[in-house]
């Protein structure tokens, strides 16, 4: 918002500069003073927008707002980091399982394996 007021402002002193290469000394003068004057409106002006009640809630809007971001992204990261760790807790649980029942089927096969060794020897 100041970075347009400054190029109008720059604009304007530009076009008054050149407008004043063409007047005598006293148009010069009075063109110079308003000017100077023109300038210390518009940052007055600026400082009041600046200060206003509409820029302050507009800021407090966008405070509120941020922080609300806030709340969803770190409720959102907990419920991920909830989802993972029963998903975790599921896998470990799922491996267990089948490592319990490779066992139990690794041991059928040595038992079958042994029963026919001594069917073999008889």
């Amino acid at each position: 918002m100041e970075s347009e007021m400054r190029k109008a402002m720059i604009v304007a002193m530009a076009a008054a500069a050149l407008a004043m290469s063409a007047c005598s000394k006293a148009e010069q003068a009075d063109t110079s003073k308003d000017i100077k004057d023109a300038g210390a409106r518009v940052a007055a002006e600026a400082k009041e927008a600046v200060n206003s009640e509409e820029m302050k809630a507009a800021k407090a809007d966008i405070k509120d707002a941020a922080s609300d971001a806030g709340a969803e992204v770190k409720a959102a990261a907990s419920d991920v980091g909830v989802k993972a760790k029963e998903a975790a807790g599921e896998t470990k649980e799922a491996l267990a399982k089948a490592g319990t029942e490779l066992k139990t089927g690794a041991e059928n096969v040595k038992d079958t394996v042994k029963g026919d060794d001594k069917s073999a020897r008889r």
